[in-house]
């Protein structure tokens, strides 16, 4: 018999033996094992934030938003990565001199493709800045792009101080790292010794985490994001109420976890309270005993403690009560106020009587009056 242990071991030494001759696949130099010549006019990007952004609506909709459908196509290298080659040089320097792109208001980083990539290759965004409030003494294109360096290396200046300016900013563009927090101003000395706030807007450039100023995350999973530690005083430790959300003392805490009052059932259940009601009992019946031989009809009138048919005496059934004298003075006004009413309405029905009477006597007179021109009154009328 084989133990189940040497089978194992067989297998496991059968595998790490198939593992030491699998050897990497070499690919041959042949031309059609290479793409280079096609990557020569592409450009290589990645999302900087790809749980919230989608690859899928970036690779369809960007040729319809570059407006060149027919002249580029996109391919997703993966869920962060991505290559959209171009039939022209033109339309490809074009998009990278737009400035930032962005997929569901996230940034996107692109680079054109390269032979040899180097090792920071697609961590670097360039993007148009805007400064603001510089010193009117010191308005020279050296210190604008001496203050622009702090936010990235200087790529261009837009300024001529030889030319109007309408805007109440100078445009500088920068090479941004990314992995870098964003600069929303710096502060300037000047050679007096004044200390001037300068302003840095970032153009195209949509969400970013406002807890540490970057652009790969949200503020809600932002790892830089401190936490607000509760202070521990020795003396009162305090413990979070998770339903709540209060912060309750260990003493409140102890008060709640004290047992409920008991209920009356629970209370009568106990024997310590049976004792006491036998107790109670044997003293009742005690004082009522002498009672027993005592007579408590006597000197009563018999009628009381007759007993009727419904099981009460007759006092019991017919019980007599006293009236209250300001209950028969509200009686007595109640009766004479409906006898004045009932007297009115017997009188008002021989006035509408008599009324009616009249209306009667002269309708009835008008009609014979009319009846004389038309019948006689001892013939009748001819009918044919």
């Amino acid at each position: 018999m084989v133990s189940s242990k040497g089978v194992e071991m067989d297998l496991d030494k059968a595998i790490y033996e198939m593992s030491l001759e699998d050897k990497p696949l070499v690919l041959s130099d042949q031309a059609k094992f290479c793409s280079m010549e096609k990557n020569y006019c592409s450009i290589l990007g990645r999302f900087l934030n790809p749980s919230n952004q989608r690859m899928s609506n970036w690779i369809l909709d960007m040729p319809r938003i570059w407006r060149i459908q027919n002249r580029v196509r996109g391919v997703a290298l993966s869920q962060e990565k991505f290559q959209f080659f171009f039939k022209s040089e033109d339309d490809l320097e074009d998009i990278l001199k737009a400035g930032v792109w962005t997929q569901d208001e996230w940034c996107v980083v692109m680079e054109r493709w390269s032979v040899k990539p180097s090792t920071d290759h697609l961590m670097f965004l360039p993007v148009w800045i805007r400064l603001r409030n510089i010193p009117v003494n010191y308005y020279t294109k050296e210190t604008i792009q001496e203050i622009a360096e702090c936010a990235g290396k200087v790529l261009q200046v837009l300024f001529d101080s030889e030319k109007s300016q309408a805007q109440d900013y100078v445009r500088v563009r920068v090479l941004l790292d990314v992995r870098k927090p964003l600069r929303n101003s710096k502060e300037v000395q000047l050679p007096s010794g004044e200390l001037v706030l300068i302003s840095f807007d970032y153009e195209r450039i949509r969400k970013r985490c406002f807890q540490c100023q970057r652009l790969t995350h949200e503020k809600t999973v932002c790892p830089f994001n401190y936490s607000s530690e509760v202070g521990n005083h020795p003396s009162t430790s305090k413990s979070l109420d998770k339903q709540k959300g209060l912060l309750i003392h260990e003493s409140d805490h102890d008060v709640s976890q004290q047992a409920p009052p008991k209920l009356l059932a629970d209370a009568l259940k106990e024997p310590s309270f049976q004792n006491q009601l036998v107790s109670l009992k044997k003293k009742n019946d005690d004082i009522f005993s002498g009672f027993s031989d005592v007579s408590f009809s006597s000197g009563c009138n018999p009628g009381v403690f007759e007993a009727s048919s419904s099981g009460l005496s007759v006092k019991q059934k017919n019980p007599q009560k006293r009236k209250s004298p300001c209950i028969k003075k509200d009686k007595a006004t109640k009766d004479m106020v409906e006898e004045q009413k009932v007297s009115t309405n017997e009188k008002q029905p021989d006035k509408v009587c008599k009324r009616k009477t009249l209306i009667v006597r002269n309708t009835s007179y008008k009609c014979l009056k009319l009846d004389k021109n038309t019948v006689v009154p001892e013939e009748p009328p001819m009918y044919e």
